[in-house]
């Protein structure tokens, strides 16, 4: 949120310290729709899959920018401006028949990356 979106301006900070922000950030996923179902003038963000294809909210929508709604063509085509990668990270010297291991080489196998397409994730074209 504060390198893609906010940049130089600074994140909402209460006036009065006893007040406290909007619980947008919280321990599940749905945290922000939750807060934002009460909150008509309220703003989030969320992780685009979560919101496609999981939450499923009546009462919330996305939000085109510059006039492009975020779907997984914009996203793909990396026209949508909100959008950071996922990667996959591994330790050197992990041993071949780690889970760790045995995941990355699978999600670097023909079948990895089409099983997250058919799940609804978008790839940027980032190998």
């Amino acid at each position: 949120m504060r390198s893609l979106v906010m940049t130089d301006t600074p994140l909402f900070t209460p006036a009065d310290a006893r007040r406290r922000a909007p619980q947008l950030i919280g321990y599940l996923m749905s945290s922000p729709y939750i807060e934002l179902t009460s909150d008509p003038t309220g703003i989030g963000y969320s992780v685009y899959y979560y919101e496609r294809f999981m939450m499923g909210s009546l009462k919330t929508r996305t939000m085109a920018v510059d006039g492009i709604e975020p779907n997984a063509e914009s996203i793909q085509q990396r026209r949508y401006p909100f959008v950071s990668e996922v990667v996959l990270v591994t330790r050197k010297g992990t041993e071949p028949d780690s889970p760790a291991a045995k995941l990355r080489n699978w999600l670097l196998s023909p079948q990895g990356p089409q099983a997250l397409h058919r799940g609804g994730y978008v790839r940027t074209g980032a190998k």
